[in-house]
């Protein structure tokens, strides 16, 4: 991207992460308020799920934290059969996020935060499994 900013003549051009680029627009609408030293927690559920964490700097914001789970968004939140493994992934992936928001401001809480959020995660990610199994009851594609 950067080598085609620069043919096409853009000396300047940076990338920018795009929960960066979500938070900037949700303040500029207005429907966010963060001041400098401030933290926003982001998920973006689609195609997989990622939560992000960034904090208020004086220009822009700086990334402090991103955790994805390719496996928690698109088809899988269509199907009735997974919404506890989804919920539980989200879950887990925001709790992680703050758990390390808190290591980054040195608060104790950040420590336990953490930790509960790897036992989120690992029950999300077995529910996940489970219930994502080929082959299983809850198969409907099969001609009767």
């Amino acid at each position: 991207m950067r080598q085609a900013a620069a043919w096409a003549g853009l000396m300047r051009a940076g990338l920018v992460d795009a929960p960066v680029v979500a938070a900037g627009h949700m303040i500029t609408a207005g429907r966010l308020r963060a001041l400098v030293g401030d933290y926003v927690l982001i998920v973006d559920l689609g195609a997989g799920c990622e939560a992000t964490t960034p904090r208020g700097a004086v220009a822009w914001f700086e990334m402090l934290s991103t955790l994805d789970d390719p496996d928690a968004g698109g088809v899988v939140v269509d199907d009735p059969h997974k919404p506890v493994a989804v919920l539980g992934t989200v879950v887990a992936l925001a709790i992680l996020t703050v758990g390390a928001v808190g290591l980054v401001r040195a608060e104790r809480f950040g420590f336990l935060m953490l930790w509960l959020g790897f036992g989120a995660a690992i029950i999300g990610l077995n529910l996940s499994s489970a219930f994502g199994k080929k082959g299983g009851a809850h198969r409907r594609d099969r001609e009767e």
